[in-house]
């Protein structure tokens, strides 16, 4: 059998999920999950928490195997070093991430190269000493140089496209933030970083999911087409 979906070299396929939608499934989505997923989920205090990770985990089974014809149960992942999660059956070398806000979740894939993506909820309000310890000495002078609004919505943008690129580098908060610097404005950027004596080069791009959240991807390879899809409103 081949697989529904296919994913070009030199492009990224995009997914976001909206959970209050999807909260009717959720009965069909627990049977999917395996022991070490429904132990976490029994984990959060509030219904709410379990739900969105429940649908979250769910659902990313649900889009993988659109990629690869494994059966949603049957899917199996492995941890890399820093705990990035990786598919354990690899016959189509699919890489992706996962990055949930709320009631957002949002999902990246490629094939071959490392993906990292983020979202976050933008709030009215973020914490100063939080822009000074993580954000490279350029990228806080330029972020306290803005007007207050400007200030707010520009340390989100910085904070997702920072975590996207570490998070396509597996390294988590291993990695120094504070070591490379974005562009506080462009759309689409490359970032170099040095981690371990060694450069790595990155294509970051943000995208468009709510006004209330700001969201990136960064991979690494050069992407010359981005395909944009949300779990619910896509029918095969």
């Amino acid at each position: 059998m081949r697989p529904i979906l296919k994913i070009e070299e030199d492009s990224v396929h995009l997914w976001q999920a909206f959970v209050p939608d999807l909260l009717a499934q959720i009965q069909t989505f627990i049977p999917l999950l395996n022991e070490s997923e429904m132990e976490r989920a029994n984990r959060f205090r509030f219904d709410i928490h379990r739900e969105r990770y429940i649908i979250a985990r769910a659902v990313l089974r649900h889009i993988l195997s659109l990629y690869t014809t494994i059966l949603p149960q049957d899917i199996i992942f492995t941890l890399g070093p820093r705990a990035k999660p990786y598919l354990e059956q690899k016959p189509f070398d699919l890489q992706f991430n996962v990055s949930h806000s709320h009631d957002r979740v949002v999902y990246a894939f490629t094939k071959h190269a490392e993906i990292g993506i983020d979202i976050e909820k933008i709030e009215s309000h973020f914490n100063q000493e939080v822009a000074k310890r993580f954000f490279s000495p350029k990228e806080y002078t330029e972020l306290m140089a803005l007007s207050e609004p400007e200030r707010i919505r520009v340390f989100y943008r910085l904070w997702t496209g920072k975590e996207a690129i570490i998070k396509a580098l597996g390294e988590g908060l291993y990695a120094p933030l504070a070591d490379f610097s974005l562009d506080l404005f462009k759309d689409v950027q490359t970032v170099e970083l040095i981690h371990h004596h060694q450069t790595y080069s990155y294509h970051l791009e943000y995208f468009f999911v709510n006004a209330e959240y700001q969201s990136a991807f960064a991979t690494s390879q050069k992407i010359k087409n981005v395909i944009n899809r949300e779990w619910g409103k896509e029918v095969y």
